[in-house]
């Protein structure tokens, strides 16, 4: 785990489109930043400025930005799958 410019976690805040029925929320509540799907929500570290894991499931998130440092999509890696989710707002 580093330590990043919180302001990134702005462009990365919103809710991502995993599959028709599947959405991930990423979101922060003061100094920790948190994915959610369905009822299940867990904190997320970083591990560099794009990449962040999860301590609690093996799953890492790598976030898709655009030139302005939001970020456009991002990418799941759970359990040995590569997911793709394009952010809805």
């Amino acid at each position: 785990m580093i330590a990043i410019d919180s302001r990134l976690y702005e462009g990365y805040i919103g809710r991502y489109r995993l599959k028709p029925d599947s959405i991930l929320t990423v979101m922060r509540e003061g100094s920790h930043f948190f994915a959610q799907s369905g009822a299940e929500r867990y904190e997320i570290f970083p591990e560099g400025e794009r990449e962040f894991f999860c301590k609690a499931v093996d799953a890492q998130i790598t976030f898709e930005v655009d030139g302005k440092g939001r970020a456009a999509s991002l990418v799941l890696h759970l359990n040995g799958q590569r997911m793709r989710a394009s952010r809805i707002n």
